[in-house]
């Protein structure tokens, strides 16, 4: 990851904090405060609400997810995706997680179904990128 470039790295990092010019750079000091900002969010359950009043949770890193739904838990590993988005899946449970920059979906893909859609989190309902795009390649939006 560029964390130079990251919109989320740079707006973690506050102007107000200048780093201590022996032990950081800029730079050093933006990714030790990301990586901050990721450790808080690995053990954190955050809840996300989706349209017709469903809603699930996760925590987690960037690469792998355990997600909470309907009372079960799956360990979901992150796997390839598009551009400005990030997938999470249990190949086993056959839970598929899609993430984008404004909303979320979780399918079953053994089952062929949708499970939940236009889910978000407080952060995202706010206008913030979801806590998962902390660690990942920044999200650029067309």
């Amino acid at each position: 990851m560029n964390y130079s470039k990251s919109k989320l790295a740079l707006s973690i990092c506050s102007l107000k904090e200048k780093p201590n010019e022996e032990n950081y750079s800029c730079c050093e000091y933006c990714v030790y405060r990301l990586r901050l900002y990721c450790k808080r969010y690995a053990n954190e359950e955050i809840v996300w609400t989706c349209s017709d009043s469903k809603q699930f949770k996760t925590a987690g890193t960037t690469e792998k997810i355990r997600i909470t739904w309907e009372a079960k838990s799956y360990e979901l590993d992150r796997q390839t995706s598009l551009p400005g988005s990030l997938r999470y899946k249990n190949t086993n449970s056959g839970h598929d997680l899609v993430v984008l920059g404004n909303k979320a979906m979780l399918f079953n893909i053994k089952a062929g179904t949708r499970l939940a859609d236009f889910c978000q989190t407080a952060e995202m309902k706010a206008g913030k990128l979801p806590y998962l795009f902390a660690g990942a390649e920044p999200f650029v939006p067309n």
